[in-house]
């Protein structure tokens, strides 16, 4: 020890301690970037081991997981977070962890005992707590089984985000007329490309109908209605960065050697650390390798010498809300399809760190907790797979034993958790895709909307049928793709959702896939992760040449040069793309503004945020209907101008001010922070981040790329061929801001570089070992 406890955090890779509970001595071998190999004679030691190098490495990413989902933040963090922690109290996670750990098979539980017994024995034997604590006055409270769910749990509500949208559906339903909703709520959009087709070959997209002046006439609307349309500019939300991901396989039919190969780029929020960890597990007969989860043993996406797997998050529907009716006579009841019931109460304590704790009440009813009130105020329940404690299990650490496909297959068909579109390959070249996690099987409804289940005619009735469950096995194209995008024919689709990503990624990858003129090889694969072109925009940068063509005024021309100089990619050199981009949410917001007046008529905080919102936007501009231009306008040519002067503007007023060619890396920015930087120090701030470099990439690419969103990871791999894999973090191995681990591994993820995806040469052992007896 220094004595310096800053230092003194710093994990230790060179040595040996004893931990009770292991059979046999377990080594920690890591490379120079700190990526180790865990192996053991056991797979419970390895477990443990896991655990001790997690709680080295990411301990307090750990607790802010767990404290996030049971909405316990302000006990260390204090009262800034209480806002959070009520909200976060209305799913009683805590509950459902605790009811996870007590249903797990004892297989399971072993492995999760012998997990949380390496998390504390290394908490027990640290030389100081992790540096944040000391930073927030704080220490660190031992790991328990629930807290492993917790981190589940969060993982649900980083990824399902279907209850916002829904809200507003309901908003939408009961101010405009049917024909329009669905006009501005479509499904599908004429660049889908599902995995699995139509009958009759194709994707399914049928046009909504533009609704015809008898629904909507924006040519009655007053000047003063357009004048207060426009003092709402962000009625419009920009299109959400959806957790997603790409993900992709080619069978051995498409490599040189009849190699099967896997692609995987998780986009999540970035923050430093990253959420994932690298490492590698290896007990006698068992070895894998990939990215695991802190806070939960084995590998979430990774390799074994027989299978290699890949996710993305599968953006279908797990959450309902349900509009309770309250009985006019006595406040106190709700309705039940057997009568009137009386609402329960739970009263939560949440405890403040440097404050009093705060009692929470919390009403409850059958179906859940209320948690909201609808714009009308009635009471509302969301109903989440989240909630029930049979759709979070351990099923996934089941892959280390699965051998075929097939096997690998029913792994995730049986793994509950937060819903996956899962790609695989095999070791024999072959691959498939299969969608995981458990389904509502809703009766009486589509869940596109808030109902009442008041009488008894709509509800969920367990979980869908496992023959409904879509799954591809050895396509004849020898390709698999998802994009977080429709993947199933209509049929199918609909009983999942109606609120999918855009289309585009998975368009291009499948452009990509079908187009290639030799065997794919993982440089290839790795390649396609890298993409940057927009396709999208390039519709608006053909709009924009013809708009300005022959144009004389100075600002326009010079605009119109920065346009055509776009090469299609968003690379950080590029001019036009910041300004196509202010363009096109100008579009969005002028074109979509007005035909949301009824809806903000009856509820002022409406906003309009579907995901496939651009298909109607293309849809009216290809079109144009006069009836539906917006007021103030002769023309939708005139409309275009103006919203090219006002993206000019934008970036005029951006901080620092951007000229009208500005290029992407000028906007593109990272800005991967450590969750405490803004409550740092000014003279710490710098230590706890990623350099703010300019990003390559776009929402739209598949290279997908924010300042605090993007590829939370790079994998490229095929089983049993893992040392000629690849893998990519945005951050380091170690969430210590001083180590030398923090953000070594940055600079290769920004630049594309290969890295391999096995440890290099071992720099550092350390051994765990059981007591002397």
């Amino acid at each position: 020890m220094s004595g310096d406890p800053l230092r003194d955090s710093l994990p230790v890779y060179t040595g040996e301690t004893t931990i009770s509970g292991l059979t046999a001595p377990v080594t920690i071998r890591r490379d120079v970037q700190a990526v180790p190999i865990i192996e053991g004679a056991a797979a419970l030691d390895v477990m443990t081991a896991q655990g001790f190098v997690h709680s080295q490495e990411r301990f307090f990413q750990m607790d802010l997981a767990r404290r996030y989902a049971a909405g316990e933040l302000a006990e260390v963090v204090g009262p800034p977070m209480l806002a959070t922690d009520r909200t976060m109290r209305h799913h009683r996670f805590r509950s459902v962890a605790a009811a996870v750990v007590a249903a797990l098979t004892p297989e399971d539980r072993a492995i999760l005992d012998a997990y949380v017994r390496g998390v504390n024995a290394y908490l027990a034997q640290a030389a100081a707590p992790p540096p944040e604590y000391a930073l927030l006055n704080a220490k660190p409270a031992p790991w328990t089984a629930e807290d492993s769910i917790l981190v589940i749990l969060s993982m649900y509500d980083a990824l399902h985000r279907e209850a916002s949208v829904e809200a507003r559906m309901g908003v939408m339903q009961e101010a405009m007329p049917a024909e329009l909703v669905a006009f501005l709520t479509p499904d599908t959009t004429r660049d889908d490309s599902p995995l699995i087709l139509e009958p009759d070959g194709t994707n399914g997209h049928r046009p909504a109908l533009i609704p015809a002046p008898e629904i909507i006439d924006l040519r009655t609307r007053t000047t003063a209605d357009a004048a207060a349309a426009w003092l709402m500019d962000d009625l419009i939300e920009p299109r959400p960065l959806l957790a997603g991901s790409n993900n992709w396989a080619v069978a051995g039919t498409r490599t040189t050697d009849g190699r099967a190969i896997v692609a995987n780029d998780p986009h999540l929020m970035l923050a430093a650390p990253v959420l994932w960890y690298r490492c590698e597990l290896a007990w006698p007969g068992h070895r894998a390798v990939g990215v695991s989860l802190p806070g939960v043993p084995w590998i979430v996406i990774g390799s074994t010498d027989h299978l290699a797997w890949g996710v993305t998050n599968a953006t279908a529907d797990f959450q309902d809300w349900i509009i309770v009716e309250v009985d006019p006579d006595d406040p106190s009841r709700y309705r039940t399809p057997q009568g009137w019931e009386p609402f329960g109460e739970i009263v939560e304590t949440i405890r403040v760190r440097g404050g009093a704790d705060e009692p929470l009440t919390l009403r409850t009813t059958r179906w859940g907790v209320v948690q909201a009130m609808d714009h009308r105020g009635r009471p509302m329940v969301l109903r989440w797979t989240a909630h029930d404690p049979a759709m979070t299990n351990l099923g996934l650490m089941r892959m280390i034993n699965a051998r075929t496909l097939e096997e690998g297959l029913a792994v995730a068909r049986a793994w509950r958790g937060p819903s996956q579109n899962v790609v695989m390959a095999d070791a024999t070249g072959r691959i498939g895709w299969v969608i995981s996690g458990g389904y509502p099987n809703r009766a009486g409804f589509s869940g596109k909307f808030p109902e009442s289940w008041a009488d008894g005619s709509k509800g969920w009735n367990g979980e869908l049928p496992e023959h409904l469950r879509p799954q591809v096995i050895d396509p004849p194209s020898g390709v698999v793709f998802t994009a977080n995008n429709r993947t199933s024919s209509l049929a199918q689709s609909r009983r999942l959702s109606s609120m999918w990503a855009g289309p585009d990624r998975a368009k291009r990858i499948a452009m990509m896939l079908s187009s290639a003129r030799k065997p794919f090889s993982e440089s290839d694969l790795l390649d396609m992760q890298l993409d940057t072109r927009v396709t999208p925009l390039e519709a608006y940068q053909a709009l924009a040449l013809r708009l300005l063509d022959g144009v004389e005024d100075a600002e326009l021309a010079q605009a119109r040069q920065a346009i055509a100089a776009w090469s299609g990619e968003a690379e950080v050199d590029q001019p036009g793309l910041p300004l196509l981009n202010a363009w096109q949410r100008r579009v969005r917001t002028r074109v979509l503004t007005p035909i949301m007046r009824e809806c903000t008529a009856i509820d002022p905080s409406f906003r309009y945020g579907w995901y496939l919102a651009d298909e109607v936007v293309a849809r009216l501009l290809e079109e144009r209907p006069d009836h539906l231009l917006a007021p103030g306008f002769e023309t939708w040519d005139s409309l275009l101008l103006t919203c090219l002067r006002e993206a000019i503007a934008d970036l005029k007023r951006a901080q620092p001010p951007l000229p009208i060619d500005a290029t992407w890396g000028q906007v593109n920015r990272a800005a991967i922070r450590h969750p405490v930087a803004e409550a740092a120090p000014p003279f710490l701030r710098g230590m706890l981040g990623m350099p703010e470099d300019p990003l390559p990439g776009h929402p739209d690419a598949v290279r997908v790329a924010a300042p605090t969103f993007g590829a939370s990871m790079r994998l490229v791999v095929s089983p049993g061929r893992a040392a000629d894999g690849f893998l990519q973090l945005p951050t380091g191995q170690s969430g210590h801001p001083l180590s030398p681990h923090f953000r070594d591994q940055h600079r290769a993820w920004l630049e594309g570089r290969p890295t391999p995806l096995r440890p290099g040469e071992i720099v550092h052992t350390f051994t765990l070992a059981p007591p002397a007896e």
